[in-house]
């Protein structure tokens, strides 16, 4: 809403006097009117959201657009707040915006990580991927909090190791590869 709108209807409201010019005809501005009201911390409100003047729009745009697209973006909005013509406006923001632009387009896919195939080597336990499960809200009998979890790449074989630290299960692991001469691949 314009703000000059926006103070027409607010003044219009608190005090029911009308105001020297209105943006149409009186008629449809007292009808427009009967459907705003002021909250109790002064804000204009319809429907009990609060009304936005444009002035507001950059400061909520900064707020709610987080690169999800047009109709995220606009449901969170109107969850809370009105603005008559706020979809078109929302449509039209994100339409400027490069990475929401390209959200659904396959030559700039946002939000994805490539894919880069690992290369298969056919030999047992040659790549082993870890990965350390917990804090565990239910304390093992042992004391254990954490779970760490080893799989082989090649044969799928699952290795569990309980654990009280994550510190323990990372030194327990690089204390086996320096005995084993076990060297870890950056890929």
């Amino acid at each position: 809403m314009e703000n000059n709108a926006y103070y027409d209807l607010k003044a219009y409201v608190l005090s029911k006097k009308l105001p020297k010019t209105f943006p149409s005809t009186k008629p449809n501005f007292l009808a427009t009117a009967a459907h705003y009201k002021v909250n109790l911390r002064g804000f204009l409100t319809r429907e009990g959201k609060i009304v936005l003047k444009k002035s507001d729009l950059p400061r909520l745009w900064k707020q709610y657009h987080d690169h999800c697209g047009s109709n995220p973006t606009w449901n969170r909005i109107k969850s809370k707040y009105y603005y008559y013509g706020g979809e078109k406006w929302v449509r039209s923001k994100t339409q400027d915006c490069v990475a929401c632009s390209h959200k659904n387009s396959s030559v700039w896919p946002v939000g994805r990580a490539p894919l880069n195939p690992i290369p298969v080597t056919p030999k047992a336990f040659w790549r082993v991927h870890l990965d350390l499960m917990g804090p565990l809200a239910p304390v093992s009998l042992d004391g254990n909090r954490y779970v760490g979890i080893a799989v082989d790449a090649l044969t799928k074989y699952p290795e569990a190791l309980g654990k009280l630290h994550k510190l323990a299960f990372i030194l327990g692991l690089s204390l086996k590869m320096k005995k084993e001469n076990i060297r870890v691949l950056k890929l």
